[in-house]
C-alpha cells in the first residue's frame, strides 16, 4: 500500500531493493500499523520534493531580500523555518512566525504578501523533468520513498525505532536527547581561559626564556583543560620599548600552540611518504630520519589576531602614527573526538566518519537508508558536534550577541578597548550561558557575568626550556635548512637605468653576486605561499625553505644598520603537511614563521608596521543573520609589514607603527590595468625611502610590478630589483621608463 501510495504522487514506478524493503516491515511492525493518512503523507512527500530539490530557493531568497531591506535578519533557525514553511506551503504557520518576530498587524500583512511558494503541479512537474533527464533515477526515487516512508509514521515512533529506544522515553527536542546519549562529551567545563600579558607579568620573570618557557606550559595546559571547540585567548599589552618583544612573542605562541603535538596519525587522509618525497625533491638536504614525516604537528587552530590600536583608524582617512597598539591572539581547540553522534534527523546511530569539515572536526554522514535528510541524489545528511553546538545555541534567546560588540569588533582592527571590554567581548562571541570562563593573572572587576561563571587562576612560572626543544624538534629539521647547493640557472641584468640595476633571475642567486654589506635597505613584499599562479609550491616547507635562505642571501649583502621592510599576509590556504583536501584549509600564520626564520638567521625584530587597509572587500565578517556565539569573525584588513635590521650599534629607523594606506586598485572593468595581479602600494617604500640620501641603494628581491623602484625614483634613490619571471621584468621596466621620463633631472634613460 505505502508503495503504491508513493508512486501515484511522484508518477513513477518504483522497485525498492530488499534492504528498502526489509527495514520498511521492520519499522511498520515496530509502529504497530499506526500509519498516518493519505493526504498527510502525500503533503509530506510534496515537501521532500521541494526540500531536496530547493524549488523554492527563488521564492525564499525574495523574501529573505525584502526583509533585508527592511533591516529584519534572520538567524540560522530562522532560515531553516523560512524553508520548511515555503516548502510545506505552509501559511498558517509562516504567518505565526511573523507574528512572533514583528508584532505588528499591518507589517505582518506587508512581509505575508512575500509567501508565494511553489505549486503542489509545478513541483510534480519539476521532479518529472528531473528523473527524466537524469541518470540517476534510481538514486532520486530511493531518496523520496525513504522520506516517505520515514514520514508515513507518528515522528515519536520513528525516532524510537531508529534510535532502539523506548518510545515511551522518548525525548522531543533532539538536543536534549543528544546530551542525555553523550552526556560528558557535550559538557562545558570550561569555554574559555584568557591570558593578559604586560610588564607586570614579565616583571615576575628573572629572564624572558623562563617567561617563554612558562608560556609554553600554559599553552599545554590550556590544551588539556579548555572543553573542546572552545578557545584561548591571550593579550599582548606590553610597554613602549616593547615593540619587537610583541611580535616576537606573537611568533612563538602561534607556532608552538599550532604544532606543539606531536602525533603519528593512522587516519587516511594523512599521507606522510608523499609530503616527505615532495619536500625531498625540492629539499635535497633534508636529513629524513631527523625530519621524521611520519610525525604529524597539531595543537591549536590560529584564528585571528586583533590589533587594539590608540588612534581611531576607522575614522581617519590616509595617515600614519606612532601606537603603542596591543594585540588580542585567539585559539580554537579543534581535538579529533571519534565520539559517535546519532543522526539529527532520524536519529540513528547507524553512520560513519564521513570526514573532516577542518582539521580536528569530525563530519558524519547517516547511513540509514530510510533517513528522511538524504540528498535528492541518495547520500546521508553530514553534519558535525561542533556545528550541532553553535546551531543549539541559537534556541536561547540568552545567548545573543547584543548591545554593540558585533559591530566594534567587526573589523581586527580597532580602538584599544580596556581589559573588561576584551573579556566583555570574548564572553558574548565566544562563550554560552553557564560556561565557565577562566581568567589568568588578572582579577577584573567584571561588570556582569552575562549568565556565566568566572574563575581567576595565576600564572604558574616554570623553566623547563620547552620552547628551545620544540625549536629543535622534527618540524623544523624539514625546511630550517641551508641550501648548499648553488642554482646552475643564469640570470641577466636588464636595467634601463644606471641607477635602477634590474636583473631577472633567481635573487637568492643573483644577490650571492653582490658584494656583502653593500644594499643600504631592503623593500619587498614576497610571493605568497600558493596564493598566486606565479607562486606554487607543493606544501610549506618547500616555500620555508626559500623564504630562510633568502633571508640569508639578503643579510649577506644588507649593511649593518639596515632595514628589512618586509610585507606579508596572513590569509586563508592549506599548509599540505597534513592533508592536500580542502579540509586543510586554515588561517595561515606565515607572519609567525617569517619571524621565527628571519631571526634565526641573524635578524633583530624592530617591530611590525601594520598596515591598515579599511574597509576591504570579503565576508568572513559576514554573519548570515546568526548574532551568536561562534558566528562571528573579523574582516582581516591589516597586513604585516616588519621592520627587521641588520645588528648595529646604530639605532633603527624610526618607522610609524600603523599605517592606514589603502590597496592599489588594480582592476577597472574587469581588466587590470596595471598588469600585475598583487602589488603592493609605493606609500610602503616611502616609509624607508624618506629617510635615505641620494647616494643610498635600496634593493628588492622579489620586484613584481617593481613598486620599490619606482618609489625610489620618486626620492632620487637608487635602486637594485630582482624578479624571476620575465614578464614581470618587462612590465616593470615600461612602468619605471614611464615615471623615469616625467623625471628627467633625477635618472638618465639609456
Amino acid at each position: 500500500m505505502l508503495l503504491n501510495d508513493f508512486e501515484k504522487v511522484v508518477g513513477y514506478q518504483h522497485f525498492p531493493s530488499k534492504d528498502y524493503v526489509a527495514m520498511t516491515e521492520k519499522l511498520i511492525e515496530f509502529c504497530d500499523f499506526k500509519i498516518i493518512n493519505n493526504n498527510e503523507r502525500k503533503a509530506a512527500c510534496i515537501y521532500s520534493i521541494n526540500q531536496k530539490f530547493e524549488l523554492n530557493k527563488l521564492y525564499i531568497k525574495s523574501f529573505i531580500d525584502f526583509a533585508a531591506s527592511k533591516n529584519i535578519y534572520f538567524n540560522f533557525h530562522d532560515k531553516k523555518n523560512i524553508k520548511h514553511y515555503f516548502d510545506s506551503s505552509n501559511e498558517k504557520a509562516f504567518v505565526e512566525f511573523l507574528n512572533a518576530k514583528m508584532n505588528n498587524e499591518k507589517e505582518v500583512n506587508e512581509y505575508k504578501k512575500h509567501f508565494s511558494p511553489i505549486s503542489e503541479k509545478n513541483t510534480i512537474d519539476k521532479l518529472d523533468t528531473v528523473i527524466r533527464q537524469s541518470e540517476q533515477q534510481q538514486e532520486i526515487l530511493n531518496s523520496l520513498f525513504a522520506a516517505y516512508i520515514f514520514n508515513s509514521f507518528p515522528q515519536k515512533l520513528t525516532h524510537s525505532f531508529f534510535a532502539n529506544t523506548n518510545p515511551n522515553k522518548y525525548i522531543t527536542d533532539y538536543y536534549e536527547y543528544l546530551h542525555n546519549c553523550l552526556g560528558r562529551s557535550l559538557k562545558r567545563e570550561k569555554a574559555i581561559t584568557f591570558l593578559v600579558i604586560d610588564d607586570v607579568l614579565l616583571k615576575l620573570f628573572e629572564n624572558i626564556n623562563e617567561f617563554k618557557d612558562s608560556l609554553c606550559n600554559y599553552i599545554r595546559y590550556s590544551y588539556k583543560t579548555l572543553s573542546n571547540h572552545c578557545y584561548m585567548a591571550i593579550y599582548i599589552d606590553l610597554g613602549e620599548n616593547c615593540k619587537g618583544l610583541k611580535w616576537e612573542l606573537f611568533s612563538d605562541i602561534v607556532l608552538y600552540a599550532e604544532k606543539y603535538i606531536e602525533e603519528r596519525l593512522s587516519i587516511g587522509y594523512f599521507h606522510p611518504k608523499r609530503i616527505e618525497q615532495e619536500t625531498i625533491e625540492y629539499i635535497p638536504d633534508v636529513e629524513v630520519e631527523k625530519s621524521n614525516f611520519t610525525i604529524a604537528n597539531g595543537g591549536f587552530t590560529y584564528k585571528d589576531c586583533f590589533i587594539l590600536t590608540e588612534s581611531n583608524f576607522r575614522e581617519m582617512k590616509m595617515t600614519e602614527a606612532y601606537d603603542n597598539y596591543g594585540m588580542l591572539l585567539l585559539f580554537e581547540k579543534n581535538h579529533r573526538d571519534e565520539t559517535l553522534i546519532p543522526c539529527p534527523a532520524c536519529r540513528s546511530k547507524n553512520v560513519r566518519g564521513n570526514s573532516y569539515p577542518i582539521i580536528g572536526v569530525k563530519s558524519w554522514e547517516c547511513n540509514n537508508i530510510l533517513c528522511p535528510d538524504k540528498s535528492k541524489f541518495d547520500r546521508g545528511k553530514r553534519y558535525s558536534l561542533s556545528s550541532l553546538i553553535r546551531q543549539e545555541a541559537i534556541f536561547y534567546e540568552e545567548n545573543e550577541v547584543k548591545n554593540g560588540t558585533i559591530r566594534r569588533w567587526q573589523l581586527d582592527i580597532l580602538n584599544k578597548p580596556s581589559k573588561i571590554d576584551i573579556i566583555e567581548f570574548l564572553v558574548k562571541h565566544y562563550s554560552l550561558v553557564n560556561d565557565t570562563i577562566e581568567i589568568v593573572d588578572y582579577t577584573p572587576k567584571v561588570k556582569s557575568s552575562h549568565g556565566r561563571k568566572f574563575i581567576f587562576i595565576p600564572f604558574e612560572h616554570v623553566a623547563d626550556n620547552s620552547l628551545n626543544n620544540f625549536y629543535d624538534s622534527t618540524f623544523f629539521k624539514r625546511f630550517r635548512i641551508l641550501r648548499k647547493k648553488s642554482s646552475d640557472k643564469k640570470f641577466e641584468n636588464i636595467s634601463p637605468s644606471t641607477s635602477h640595476i634590474i636583473y631577472n633571475g633567481d635573487s637568492e642567486l643573483v644577490m650571492k653576486q653582490i658584494a656583502s654589506n653593500s644594499i643600504s635597505h631592503v623593500i619587498t613584499s614576497p610571493p605568497y605561499y600558493n596564493a598566486k599562479e606565479y607562486s606554487n609550491w607543493d606544501n610549506i616547507y618547500c616555500y620555508l625553505f626559500d623564504m630562510f635562505n633568502n633571508a640569508r642571501a639578503v643579510y649577506d649583502v644588507l649593511k649593518p644598520g639596515g632595514t628589512y621592510l618586509f610585507n606579508i599576509f596572513d590569509y586563508f590556504d592549506n599548509e599540505n603537511n597534513i592533508v592536500f583536501s580542502a579540509m586543510g584549509k586554515k588561517r595561515m600564520i606565515l607572519g609567525a614563521y617569517i619571524i621565527h626564520l628571519f631571526r634565526q638567521v641573524g635578524f633583530e625584530l624592530v617591530k611590525n608596521v601594520i598596515w591598515y587597509k579599511g574597509y576591504i572587500q570579503g565576508n568572513r565578517s559576514f554573519n548570515q543573520g546568526n548574532t551568536y556565539p561562534y558566528y562571528q569573525a573579523p574582516l582581516n584588513c591589516y597586513e604585516h609589514v616588519f621592520q627587521f635590521m641588520k645588528p648595529s650599534c646604530t639605532e633603527p629607523l624610526n618607522l610609524p607603527d600603523v599605517v592606514h594606506i589603502k590597496p592599489v586598485y588594480k582592476i577597472v572593468n574587469g581588466v587590470n590595468i596595471l598588469g600585475h595581479t598583487a602589488p603592493f602600494p609605493k606609500e610602503i617604500p616611502y616609509l624607508i625611502l624618506k629617510h635615505l640620501e641620494s647616494d643610498e641603494t635600496v634593493l628588492d628581491p622579489y620586484s613584481g610590478s617593481f613598486t620599490t623602484a619606482r618609489a625610489a625614483s620618486d626620492y632620487g634613490i637608487k635602486s637594485v630589483s630582482i624578479d624571476y619571471n620575465k614578464n614581470y621584468c618587462d612590465l616593470g621596466i615600461r612602468l619605471l621608463k614611464h615615471e623615469l621620463s616625467n623625471k628627467p633631472n633625477l635618472f638618465s634613460l639609456e
